[in-house]
């Protein structure tokens, strides 16, 4: 009998779909609509793809061209990394413009053109001050049509950067300096916004990493910054607005966030850790807060998790990493990514637990769910709940878009925002091969 995590086999073939437009093709971000249909972001090429699905796998002939949508911005490398829907059907997506010289900010409508009465013909690119390099990873809708994006702005240092927009695409003037704030999270270090999240008291919550280059090795640690609804760091948060948590020995990276219903903090992304193997190990990690920034020592190792998803032998080191998170109705957590048992080969990883931070042993094994899509590159990325429970994983196959759908639970548990999940699974442009 069929059991929450295996694959759905009323989708696509066997619960796979693989969608090759340019041949160097990438999704990182996935959004349901109200009607079932799907929703994902990525790249195709050089150019910003967007692509819609019917319900059961097959591209939408309604949707832009049998179900494509490619946008060039400059004739350089655009890429789109985060995605949310509006409640009017149209499609915004964020990203960056020419390989991170601008953060990008564009909306489609229903049908996929670029929507005239948002930016300039349906396209706002921001870059902040002088800065050369400039990137968003994620995006968030408030409930007045604002639209919240989040990222990373080089000057001397890598900052995290938020901007808010108004719902027709200027800068929100009311929003910290003309609707754009940097935030230095450590002096002299690199500091990355991938993820937001949103409160329901309309602040403003940003996970990320915060760290150092030693003898050129990223060493960083779990960051997570919150902002009031104008723009200001919350001083009622952690140190300033501002919590830092080293999760292991290396380099640790949030990559997306999640407000759970009673106001704790889930973050979820990769802890690198030196255990005396062939190569470091990177694991799953997650860290939950409370409302002011403290970790919950209900959940997990006093508020920390780590779990290898793929096994680690003598001479490879599993290399995992999630991207995407989701809070059932119920209070369990879903992470997904992807997990390279052998050192190499890539597969989609989706990994449930329990609301204390346990390994729900009803999902998968013990848990967990690692899917081949049967390439050597299968890596999972943004993640959705559908309104009837199941879990919708985008990412990538060798060059060609990856969707994965898997069964949940009955009954169904509450979808998750779209926009907030992995967006999702951050990667830079500076290295695209980087995990």
């Amino acid at each position: 009998m069929a059991a929450p995590g295996d694959l759905d086999t009323t989708f696509g073939s066997g619960g796979k779909v693989l969608t090759s437009i340019s041949g160097t093709d990438r999704a990182y971000c996935v959004a349901v609509q109200s009607d079932g249909k799907i929703v994902i972001a990525g790249y195709a090429g050089s150019d910003i793809a967007v692509v819609r699905y019917t319900s059961t796998g097959a591209l939408d002939p309604t949707f832009g061209s049998g179900g494509i949508v490619t946008t060039s911005l400059t004739g350089g490398n655009d890429y789109a990394f985060g995605i949310t829907l509006q409640s009017d059907g149209k499609i915004v997506v964020t990203g960056i413009v020419n390989g991170g010289t601008a953060i990008a900010l564009l909306r489609y409508t229903s049908s996929g053109a670029l929507d005239g009465n948002f930016g300039s013909g349906g396209i706002v690119t921001t870059a902040i001050g002088t800065n050369t390099f400039n990137q968003a990873y994620s995006l968030a809708l408030q409930s007045d049509g604002k639209i919240v994006v989040a990222g990373v702005t080089a000057g001397s240092d890598d900052d995290f950067a938020v901007l808010r927009y108004t719902a027709s695409g200027a800068l929100d003037t009311s929003f910290g300096s003309g609707g754009i704030v940097t935030t230095p999270i450590a002096s002299g270090s690199t500091d990355i916004g991938i993820s937001v999240a949103l409160q329901n008291d309309g602040k403003i919550v940003v996970a990320g990493t915060s760290g150092i280059l030693f003898q050129g090795v990223p060493i960083g640690d779990f960051a997570v910054a919150r902002y009031t609804s104008a723009g200001a760091l919350d001083t009622t948060f952690g140190t300033n607005g501002i919590v830092i948590t080293p999760m292991g020995s290396g380099d640790d990276r949030a990559n997306c966030v999640v407000v759970q219903s009673d106001g704790k903090i889930l973050a979820a992304g990769y802890v690198k850790l030196f255990n005396g193997q062939v190569g470091p190990q990177f694991d799953f990690a997650l860290a939950r807060y409370t409302s002011t920034g403290a970790l919950d020592t209900s959940f997990g190792n006093g508020g920390k998790l780590i779990t290898p998803v793929g096994p680690t032998t003598p001479l490879f080191a599993s290399q995992d990493q999630a991207n995407g998170l989701a809070v059932q109705s119920d209070g369990k957590i879903i992470a997904s990514g992807f997990a390279t048992p052998n050192g190499h080969i890539a597969n989609f990883a989706v990994v449930r637990y329990t609301s204390a931070g346990v390994q729900d042993p009803s999902f998968g094994t013990n848990g967990i769910v690692t899917t081949s899509l049967g390439g050597s590159d299968d890596e999972g990325r943004g993640m959705a709940l559908q309104s009837d429970g199941k879990i919708v994983v985008v990412g990538s196959k060798e060059g060609a878009i990856g969707l994965v759908r898997y069964l949940g639970d009955t009954p169904p548990a509450v979808p998750s925002a779209p926009g907030l999940l992995g967006s999702n699974g951050y990667r830079s442009a500076r290295n695209r091969s980087a995990r």
